[in-house]
């Protein structure tokens, strides 16, 4: 999210194949998250977040904080 990537191994039974949020693994969830969308059509490339409302940023934003508390951050797709 926001570029963040996210080791969500020990999550598999989420992001794995037959797991509920597997159509985020591999992909920037941004746009997911701070929409609160499980449509898959929101995972789209490229990411857009300059239309994001300032509640959506702010939801984004703790998604962000939440999951870098449970998850190890490995790199950034800037530098990946």
């Amino acid at each position: 999210m926001r570029g963040i990537i996210y080791d969500v191994t020990k999550g598999w039974n989420f992001y794995g194949p037959n797991g509920g949020y597997s159509f985020l693994g591999g992909r920037d969830a941004s746009r997911a998250l701070a929409k609160m969308s499980l449509d898959p059509s929101t995972v789209k490339n490229p990411v857009v977040l300059d239309d994001l409302t300032d509640e959506e940023n702010k939801v984004l934003d703790d998604w962000i904080e939440k999951l870098s508390k449970k998850y190890k951050v490995v790199g950034n797709v800037a530098t990946a």
